[in-house]
């Protein structure tokens, strides 16, 4: 293993999962060197790994003793993460991908490592960037400020956490693609994401509990998903180049839409407070008439729609 050239081991390791990855990396220096310098830091996979049974579960579910076995798991995982991302960075390699899935006991304890962390990316050039924290109790991480400046990523998905502190200018010049799923966000700060990404193609919002307005204006944006933000009360869509829209919210709501280019439409019925799904009747029908009136570019059209009753009085 360890007289095959470089690019054939990296090519190798496209094709392996990241816990299998560290298993080889153990049979040969070669492998572990190379890996150390590897462009793609997939994590979310070794998590579950180093966690074992636990990962599955949300920390705020834990008993006493699986908050015990978490802790000791999860201080090992740390320690992992932590060192290969330092001797990642002391190389100052362009890192292609960092993708983390953890869970935090204490948020405020745990802030100055993932910061670090992210800073550590970001400093080497991060390209995608992928988060997913599992909170104990109502804490949020909350993201620093500096990942609104890295200018070289063009994709970034944040589960979990928190945004707020943005800086008037945001410097996201290459980013494409942004999903925001769990996220503690408001409606400026949507608006500004949308207005000052210029390359801005692809945004995805869903299960935002807190959000009760969404603005969006882009130039550029393409596809649009919004789904399950409970709060939600009013959609404003300014994005003359829109193609594929989703949309899955209860109750149905009217967007003030200016997207005059021809653009799918994939609406899905949602569910309520409690997690039900809502049975369709005569309000339902009516307020899905004044959603599909907003535009005239519509050319296609998917409802997927399922109702144990249809109640027309």
């Amino acid at each position: 293993m360890d007289e095959l050239p470089d690019f054939t081991i990296h090519h190798i390791m496209i094709y392996l999962s990241a816990k299998e990855v560290v298993q080889t990396s153990v049979l040969s220096k070669k492998w572990f060197n190379l890996y150390v310098s590897f462009a793609i830091f997939d994590f979310h996979e070794l998590y579950k790994w180093f966690i074992g049974d636990l990962s599955n579960k949300n920390p705020a579910t834990f008993r006493k003793n699986e908050t015990i076995r978490f802790h000791k798991r999860l201080n090992r995982f740390t320690e992992f993460v932590d060192a290969f991302l330092v001797r990642f960075s002391n190389q100052k390699l362009c890192m292609q991908k960092f993708r983390l899935l953890i869970g935090l006991l204490d948020v405020e304890a745990s802030s100055f490592l993932h910061d670090k962390w992210i800073e550590l990316a970001l400093r080497n050039g991060v390209k995608e960037l992928d988060l997913n924290v599992q909170i104990y109790k109502n804490a949020m991480y909350t993201l620093p400020w500096t990942i609104f400046t890295a200018a070289s990523m063009n994709a970034l998905t944040l589960e979990g956490c928190k945004l707020e502190h943005i800086p008037e200018i945001i410097r996201l010049y290459s980013l494409k693609c942004l999903i925001l799923n769990k996220v503690a966000i408001n409606k400026e700060i949507v608006q500004k994401l949308t207005s000052q990404c210029p390359l801005l193609e692809g945004l995805k919002v869903s299960s935002c509990v807190l959000i009760v307005r969404i603005t969006i204006s882009s130039y550029r944006l393409k596809k649009l998903s919004i789904s399950s933000c409970i709060k939600l009360k009013e959609i404003e869509i300014d994005t003359p180049n829109l193609l594929y829209f989703y949309h899955s919210n209860h109750p149905i709501l009217t967007p003030i839409v200016n997207a005059p280019c021809p653009w799918e439409l994939h609406f899905k019925n949602a569910i309520d407070d409690l997690g039900n799904k809502v049975d369709l009747d005569a309000q339902w029908f009516l307020n899905m008439k004044d959603f599909l009136g907003v535009s005239n570019q519509i050319r296609f059209l998917v409802m997927d729609v399922w109702s144990k009753r249809v109640q027309i009085a």
